[in-house]
């Protein structure tokens, strides 16, 4: 079987080189050049390198392909031009991405046969191959007024890896989870989105005002729920691992917005410099969070002393709105020759898991009180981020380039704490137990790169640490040799699970190759 996914992996790549042969560069459509047509192939191998265990499901053994997603983006852009539109200038982009996930039909045997250890209502085609206008949208401005309609991205904020203002679009969380870039995990929303820049504003230099509208009634996209059997879902438990064969059919129920207007989701920040030096910001969005909260729910048949009194039980993934005020600033220091940046903000009343509340019923059975209690509770929480970049020279390790040195420490700071509050990931090998959201959490990056060969060759390293002992490596070296883009890469996780540590088991070697045209 190993021998057979090789081959395969290696026949992909030979079809990728083969499909991108030809002349590099963006294609003009029109003599004007007024209508731009550019894109790219990729096709993305990972290979596991540990035998996955707990509740990572399917299991498979070290070396094993348990990842072969291969991405085509078609783009277009156009720039209309008529002398009659008094200064209006207006343009329209469109992208096309088709995506197809190998491993469901030639990968090993325990991912094509999903249906035997996933519930019954996945259907893992949504996660296998999909075809999409993933970004379409019009830009109009004059002056100083910008306006963007139609399906796009947008990121507010200064951090990396970890968001706090960069709230807007959901995330994909079955792309490649921690692991992956944010910017190839954004997906795209139908809004209205107006900048509109006031210039010198007494001693703010560049007074803009920016806001966007993701209409309720249009587009109830939120972040997709990685079922058990897709490579980067969550690691909990089948329930008869958790309760017995008697509630092995027992599934779940995604609560995900209407499409009401009730549901939208909008934001507006202002941005400025002062000093010619410090740009800052300050925003408030109203989003829906990338991972839903649970919350076990039962039907009451009888209360008859050693029988469970439940007919039905089942666990619902709410998605719900979240109210976010933030402020963030960046300014560079030119005695240390440091970029600093800082990034702070309030969530509102954001759901969190307890779980005698969330999951009352399941408490009764692993023998806690008996309790009717289906709430959801909510905590007021503060994250914050500060990090500083910098460009140092290290002659001895490349004489003709700087590396760039890039820091950040996250905090978390919940409101009104207690003890009972949990991840709503179980441990295992029980299942029974959670691991604790402390009152205030602490979370250092760190990374370094360093271009070669004028660019052709740049190896990183990232590495996060969780004071609570968990640890993430993730070296990789790109290389670019036009029209192609080849990355290696080799992620591990290590330490308690907490936080990110709930993947420690999913470390995996990548191989992506990309075409760009």
């Amino acid at each position: 079987m190993k021998n057979k996914l090789l081959v395969m992996g290696i026949l992909a790549f030979v079809a990728t080189l083969l499909l991108g042969l030809g002349p590099a560069g963006a294609v003009w459509l029109n003599k004007e050049k007024t209508i731009e047509m550019k894109g790219k192939l990729q096709t993305r191998v990972s290979v596991s390198t540990e035998d996955t265990t707990g509740f990572t499901y399917p299991q498979v053994d070290a070396w094993e392909v348990v990842q072969h997603r291969n991405i085509a983006y078609v783009e277009f852009n156009h720039q209309l031009k008529n002398h009659d539109w008094s200064g209006v200038n207006l343009q329209y982009h469109l992208l096309g991405r088709f995506m197809y996930e190998g491993i469901y039909d030639y990968g090993p045997e325990e991912y094509r046969n999903l249906p035997d250890i996933i519930p019954a209502e996945t259907d893992i085609d949504d996660f296998r191959k999909d075809a999409d206008l993933w970004e379409g949208y019009v830009d109009i401005s004059k002056n100083k007024l910008f306006l963007r309609i139609g399906r796009q991205n947008l990121a507010w904020g200064e951090t990396d890896l970890f968001r706090i203002l960069d709230n807007i679009n959901p995330l994909d969380n079955t792309y490649g989870g921690i692991f992956e870039d944010l910017d190839d995990r954004r997906i795209p929303l139908d809004m209205l989105r107006a900048n509109y820049d006031f210039g010198n504003v007494g001693p703010i230099y560049s007074f803009t005002l920016e806001g966007y509208w993701v209409p309720g009634f249009i587009e109830d996209t939120v972040a997709p729920w990685p079922p058990q059997g897709t490579r980067y879902s969550f690691p909990l438990p089948l329930t008869s691992d958790l309760l017995g064969p008697t509630f092995t059919n027992y599934g779940y129920e995604l609560v995900e917005p209407e499409k009401k207007m009730e549901d939208s989701r909008f934001g507006i920040r202002h941005t400025g410099i002062l000093f010619d030096n410090i740009n800052y910001t300050l925003a408030f969005m109203r989003t829906i969070p990338d991972v839903p909260i649970p919350r076990f729910t039962a039907d009451f048949a009888s209360v008859t002393p050693g029988v469970p009194p439940f007919a039905s039980m089942n666990r619902e993934l709410i998605y719900d709105t979240l109210d976010i005020f933030g402020a963030s600033v960046n300014f560079y220091e030119s005695f240390t020759d440091l970029v600093f940046r800082m990034e702070a903000a309030f969530f509102d009343d954001e759901p969190v898991f307890i779980p005698s509340e969330n999951a009352a019923p399941i408490a009764f059975l692993l023998g806690g009180p008996f309790a009717t209690e289906r709430s959801v509770p909510k905590r007021d929480i503060v994250r914050y981020m500060v990090g500083l970049d910098k460009f140092q020279w290290i002659r001895f390790l490349n004489p003709n380039s700087t590396f760039f040195i890039s820091l950040q420490y996250f905090g978390q700071y919940m409101k009104d704490h207690s003890d009972d509050i949990a991840v709503a990931v179980p441990l295992p090998p029980a299942g029974a137990t959670y691991p604790k959201v402390k009152e205030i959490e602490h979370t250092f990056t760190g990374l370094i790169s360093s271009p070669y060969r004028q660019g052709a060759l740049e190896p990183q390293l990232s590495v996060v640490y969780d004071v609570r002992g968990t640890w993430m490596f993730q070296p990789q070296v790109n290389f670019k040799f036009d029209p192609f883009r080849l990355m290696l890469q080799y992620s591990t996780i290590s330490g308690e699970r907490t936080s990110f540590g709930h993947f420690k088991d999913r470390d995996q070697l990548t191989t992506i190759l990309t075409y760009v045209f």
